[in-house]
């Protein structure tokens, strides 16, 4: 039986299309008018707003979203709390125990502004896209260096300089490697391409001035990974001292042409320390 207080209260899809509809100074109506679809009325998304419509079907979320301009996981994600966990539980693989920001990041939806109006994005999608490429980096350099101290492996590239071979470092990620993409020049680039991923991350934290405006005070357990990438850097920077930590740009291996560098300068040990030196 349903309490008088749930009665009451709008859940949370309906709260959020009525604060982007009201964000667009748009009236139920107009916001219906904007829906070419039947099923699509003003006292339908009144009942959904006031919480009488509790249960809404995929197609009217999508459709909802498309009148409004913006994303269906817009609706559906609470994104006021970004670096909070998803509040849901018995999620699959993908999706358990991230973040907010991390979780629309991996989406693709970085942007929750409704089309057409001016682009705002939120620091927080923009620091664990940094960090998510930082984690992915760092697990590509565990991936070769594991297959470089594999004999089994060498040896299969060896009887075969053209095989392509798949690794899996989780069941959503993975990484193909050739007998090419061992070589000592090849790691070398990739540990290029962490220390400049570390250093574009650090470059979106509140303390070195996000480009985006202030950020949510980032919690513990996201700056544990943060930490985890640093003592990371900082090993690569012992095992490779010829790695670039101050330029503004650099060659970037995987695109063939300069690359900027956001974050600022690191020393050995990957702690910033200053903005990026003119890299001429």
């Amino acid at each position: 039986m349903t309490s008088s207080t749930e009665a009451k209260e709008p859940p949370a899809i309906g709260r959020r299309v009525a604060g982007y509809r009201k964000m667009q100074a748009l009236t139920a109506a107009q916001l219906a008018e904007a829906i070419p679809n039947e099923a699509i009325t003003r006292s339908l998304i009144a009942n959904i707003e006031s919480g009488r419509k509790r249960d809404l079907t995929s197609s009217e979320v999508v459709l909802i979203a498309s009148g409004l301009r913006i994303s269906p996981l817009a609706l559906l994600i609470d994104t006021d709390d970004p670096y909070g966990k998803l509040p849901y539980e018995g999620m699959g693989i993908w999706g358990a125990g991230i973040s907010v920001a991390e979780y629309v990041t991996l989406s693709n939806l970085d942007d929750v502004t409704p089309r057409g109006f001016a682009r705002l994005p939120h620091p927080a999608w923009a620091l664990m896209r940094a960090l998510v490429e930082a984690e992915t980096t760092l697990d590509h350099i565990a991936v070769m260096e594991s297959a470089r101290n594999d004999p089994d492996i060498q040896a299969e590239f060896k009887a075969d300089p053209e095989k392509h071979q798949m690794f899996w470092t989780s069941p959503l990620v993975s990484f193909g490697l050739t007998a090419d993409s061992l070589t000592e020049e090849t790691l070398h680039d990739r540990r290029q391409d962490l220390v400049t991923a570390y250093r574009n991350l650090l470059g979106r934290l509140p303390e070195w001035g996000t480009q985006f405006g202030s950020s949510p005070s980032i919690p513990r357990w996201i700056q544990n990974r943060i930490d985890t990438i640093r003592r990371e850097v900082a090993s690569v920077l012992r095992q490779d001292p010829s790695i670039e930590t101050k330029a503004t740009e650099y060659l970037s291996p995987s695109f063939g042409e300069m690359e900027r560098v956001y974050g600022p300068a690191i020393d050995d040990a990957g702690k910033p320390y200053g903005p990026p030196a003119d890299s001429d």
